[in-house]
């Protein structure tokens, strides 16, 4: 890509209009009409708003996969490419397409890194969003982001901004966010300090069995320790005497964990990695609680999921935690209780 900051590009399937630049104190306000990246057979527009815009670059070609009609089909758009100056405000003016989260990545020296995510899936980097951005309710898997709800990105840098569903995740918009600093000089993106806090990541190579059950999970080693989505976790184990529902508090903006009663699948749950190693950015911020009480899970985000550290969530659970080195087995029994390492 030859512009690295500097650009804001948008991706769009199959139609693209703009409405006429408004004039604004640093730039110009965008509007974009875009049908949904996944589904075919939706043919609503979500309609987004776009501050601060000073110019148009070249367009970026990007691949997109879509479902529907007659299967999966493959196709490469075009992406629009704008100047942003100081700051971006985004706002989802009409929501047609059910856009239930958005997720943000940034580019460190030519790769994607996790940046901030809204939603039940935590906040890593400086984004202002706006408090109706959050599900009102607990075990919103449907719900979607309300006409005008918006967030504002305040450093300069290059940002990949993904518009996803609640219910499976998958992506229903994306677009490039760059800005330059208020200054107008280009601002090198900076890389994250410390490898505690973000760092590449494996997956782990370990057989996952539960009450004598393999099961198949997307999980990854990082320190020494697994860690696994909170709801792959969930659906393992629902239906067994440790069961648990997972949901979401707006009020306190925490994810819920309720012992005992029978999870909600999102439709999202137990989709299988691909194998290859991702960057993984440490979530200081995640906010847990477990039957009201708050607690401590060490967790990550990778691609716009937290990932949580196996033992974390089993000792909250009092489930045993077994691990054969020799057979790089690890094994989950519901009827014992957890022992500390």
């Amino acid at each position: 890509m030859k512009k690295r900051v500097l650009t804001l590009t948008l991706a769009l399937v199959m139609c693209l209009t703009f409405a006429p630049l408004t004039a604004t104190a640093a730039g110009e306000t965008v509007t974009l009409n875009m049908e949904s990246l996944t589904y075919l057979q939706n043919q609503e527009f979500s309609v987004f708003e776009i501050t601060n815009v000073t110019e148009e670059g070249e367009p970026i070609p990007e691949n997109f996969v879509r479902y529907g009609g007659e299967g999966v089909t493959e196709e490469v758009f075009q992406l629009p490419v704008y100047l942003t100056a100081g700051s971006a405000t985004i706002k989802i003016k009409e929501n047609r397409t059910m856009i239930g989260h958005f997720y943000i990545s940034i580019n460190v020296d030519g790769e994607w890194e996790d940046y901030a995510s809204s939603g039940i899936f935590g906040d890593v980097g400086e984004v202002q969003w706006d408090e109706n951005m959050f599900p009102p309710e607990q075990g919103s898997s449907m719900w979607s982001v309300p006409d005008g709800a918006g967030f504002t990105l305040t450093q300069p840098g290059y940002y990949r901004i993904l518009g996803r569903d609640n219910s499976m995740g998958d992506t229903m918009s994306a677009f490039f966010v760059s800005i330059e600093s208020s200054a107008g000089e280009s601002s090198p993106v900076t890389p994250a300090p410390p490898s505690a806090t973000r760092q590449t990541v494996n997956p782990t190579a370990s057989t996952v069995i539960i009450n004598g059950e393999v099961t198949p999970f997307e999980a990854y080693l990082i320190g020494g320790n697994n860690y696994f989505k909170l709801r792959d976790l969930a659906y393992a184990l629902n239906g067994t005497n440790k069961q648990f529902e997972v949901g979401y508090d707006n009020a306190t903006r925490a994810i819920t964990l309720t012992s005992g009663e029978s999870y909600t699948p999102d439709g999202g749950e137990m989709r299988q990695g691909d194998g290859s190693a991702k960057s993984a950015t440490l979530n200081a911020t995640i906010n847990i609680s477990k039957d009201g009480s708050p607690v401590e899970i060490t967790a990550y985000m990778i691609e716009g999921n937290n990932f949580m550290r196996l033992r974390d969530v089993m000792q909250l659970l009092d489930i045993f935690v077994g691990y054969d080195p020799a057979t790089r087995n690890i094994t989950l029994d519901t009827s014992r209780s957890y022992v500390e390492e």
